[in-house]
């Protein structure tokens, strides 16, 4: 059992602190910024060079409101009106449980060396904003002005997705009882959609086929930040062998 640490350079895309490297949206690039995951694993050796493990991970992001959106309001005589990004920022925070198996090659015996790692994970994320700073600008034509929408649904959403974890990795153990282990790591269905999060945004994500609004504008934006976060990770981890 043990902990790891996984991160990955925030690019584009903004980290819990709102930073980035490059920047887009609301994140202002020009800051050394990553994105950090947290990892607490369980892991046990059924065969020689085979291993089954449990691993819980924790990070915090933001998603940077680059995409445009439609306002919608409730009044009565409401309309729809194209204006751009909200401003601010939406606050992620994520919890992926995976259970995974390790194949070591044939030189090694588990839980020493060199390995490929394949298994399942489900990605729960939970959305939160602060009206006083995410706001959009819409026009009503119904009275000739503007007005500011700060309505983005429920102040604390929630999202489950699935995923396919795989990557590579080598651990050494010391004194017989410490291991270290590092290498790489992707979820496979985020690496798919690279294309699209770099250029644009995914069809899959219903963009282009349903209207982007401000009452559903967290639940489609907020799936792209999370799979980058996730999509490849470099990672340390220590353990302590039980027995």
């Amino acid at each position: 059992m043990g902990y790891g640490f996984h991160f990955s350079p925030a690019l584009f895309g903004s980290n819990g602190s709102g930073e980035s490297i490059i920047g887009r949206g609301n994140a202002v690039g020009g800051d050394l910024a990553f994105n950090s995951v947290h990892d607490g694993f369980l892991e046990f050796a059924f065969k020689n060079r085979t291993s089954i493990g449990l691993s819980v991970k924790y990070y915090k992001t933001t998603f940077d409101n680059f995409t445009s959106a439609y306002t919608y309001t409730n009044y009565a005589n409401s309309v729809y009106s194209l204006d751009g990004s909200p401003t601010g920022f939406t606050n992620i925070s994520g919890l992926n449980c995976a259970l995974y198996f390790k194949f070591y090659h044939r030189r090694y015996v588990a839980p020493w060396g060199r390995y490929f790692l394949i298994g399942p994970s489900i990605n729960t994320f939970k959305c939160t904003y602060d009206p006083a700073t995410m706001r959009m600008v819409g026009y009503d034509y119904s009275i000739g002005g503007s007005y500011y929408v700060n309505d983005f649904g429920p102040q604390g959403q929630q999202f489950v997705r699935a995923d396919l974890l795989f990557g590579w990795g080598r651990s050494r153990i010391i004194a017989n009882r410490i291991t270290f282990d590092y290498g790489i790591n992707f979820q496979f269905i985020g690496l798919c959609y690279t294309v699209w999060d770099a250029f644009g945004e995914s069809p899959f994500d219903g963009f282009g086929t349903e209207t982007i609004t401000n009452l559903n504008y967290i639940e489609k934006t907020s799936k792209r930040r999370v799979r980058e976060v996730n999509k490849l990770n470099i990672f340390l981890k220590v353990g302590i062998l039980l027995f």
